[in-house]
């Protein structure tokens, strides 16, 4: 970086632009930035030589208050890593309609001192049209390891996502996207809203096939629109985080999809670093932890979490006959807050202790290895 930034004073020159960063936004920012971190660290020590995030709605990588936008802290963190991983070739790709927003984010960029293996492409496309060109250029094949990030500012646009599931259909990445589940509540009975609302029931019975939006739970359009995801080519894990507005009524989810279960054993690593493991963001999560902390938090939450799945565990256990620890393993960390850490003390010893599973272990296997163990219902039970 050729200079030390002043993001508030660039800020109040842009402000009219702008928009605030309020207090959901700004953990928003502190989670993607937490994870791109986490899956830098997988991306420089995989085969992969090209490494490319996508943010698709970046907005103009500042706010109002100075707070630095998404693609500003992972520009920086890319900054970082190719300078230290000058064997791999590092590639940014922002895009937002608003070309006003476009126009300060190339001032905001062009402060930076990027190194010869980093490239920032900027761009002011409609969404649908800007995800639509890079499937067809067909640019991200097998040598790339890829992230992308979707941030609509509402929920309804057009096309979204169908595009999206074409995208995830056809290259091997993950994906970070925000399903904006309160604009669904807020507009459902609204009678002066039915063009919006007309809007979002034709968005999402584009790739929802079984969806009835009247009459659908939140949390059962948001399972369904998961499923459908999963449902394509790479996709095989998924986990959403929920949002709270300053009343704690829920706003979004940022829902991450997978190939690999490591991307789901790092978002969790994320969650607990960012949120301190709460099963939601919250207004309160801004005061200081260690002001709250009389006692063990951590613990508290993984008794919490465990007792559910606990249940959970010995109900797929009846169905399915026999567990792999890689079964009990996906079903907690894509089914509740819990990290990998949280599996075995937990969840499986209570289990085996009480007699209620029976631990089978493969000949020449040590006793005490759980991951290549077997799980059942004890027979006694």
């Amino acid at each position: 970086m050729n200079t030390v930034l002043d993001f508030k004073l660039i800020a109040n020159k842009n402000g009219k632009c702008l928009d605030e960063a309020k207090l959901h936004t700004q953990y928003k920012i502190k989670y993607i930035k937490d994870y791109v971190r986490r899956w830098l660290n997988v991306a420089v020590n995989s085969r992969q030589r090209n490494i490319v995030f996508i943010d698709s709605m970046c907005n103009a990588g500042i706010y109002k208050n100075g707070v630095k936008g998404t693609c500003i802290e992972v520009i920086e963190l890319f900054i970082e890593y190719a300078k230290e991983n000058q064997a791999k070739q590092f590639y940014v790709f922002l895009n937002d309609y608003d070309q006003d927003k476009i126009m300060v984010l190339k001032k905001l960029i062009s402060n930076y001192n990027t190194p010869n293996n980093l490239r920032i492409n900027i761009t002011d496309k409609d969404v649908v049209k800007y995800l639509t060109l890079l499937i067809e250029k067909n640019i991200f094949s097998n040598s790339c390891f890829t992230l992308l990030y979707t941030d609509p500012y509402n929920f309804g646009i057009p096309n979204l996502l169908t595009t999206i599931k074409t995208f995830i259909d056809k290259f091997y990445c993950e994906l970070l996207f925000n399903y904006f589940s309160s604009d669904v509540t807020r507009n459902k009975n609204n009678t002066s809203a039915k063009n919006k609302m007309s809007k979002i029931k034709n968005e999402l019975s584009s790739v929802i096939t079984d969806i009835n939006i009247d009459d659908d739970e939140n949390k059962e359009i948001l399972n369904k629109l998961i499923s459908t995801y999963k449902d394509t080519k790479n996709i095989k894990y998924s986990f959403a985080y929920r949002f709270n507005n300053t009343n704690n009524a829920e706003l979004y989810y940022i829902i991450f999809f997978t190939p690999n279960k490591r991307g789901l054993e790092l978002i969790k690593e994320s969650i607990w670093k960012v949120f301190n493991g709460e099963e939601s963001f919250k207004k309160q999560i801004d005061i200081d932890k260690s002001q709250l902390k009389l006692f063990n938090t951590d613990d508290l939450l993984i008794s919490t979490y465990s007792g559910p799945m606990k249940e959970s565990i010995i109900k797929l256990a009846y169905e399915k006959g026999e567990l792999s620890y890689d079964d009990i393993e996906t079903y907690v960390l894509e089914n509740s807050l819990l990290k990998d850490s949280h599996i075995i003390k937990p969840i499986i010893n209570p289990l085996l202790e009480g007699g209620i599973l029976e631990k089978i272990t493969p000949t020449g296997v040590r006793k005490n290895n759980y991951k290549e163990s077997k799980y059942k219902i004890n027979d006694k039970v």
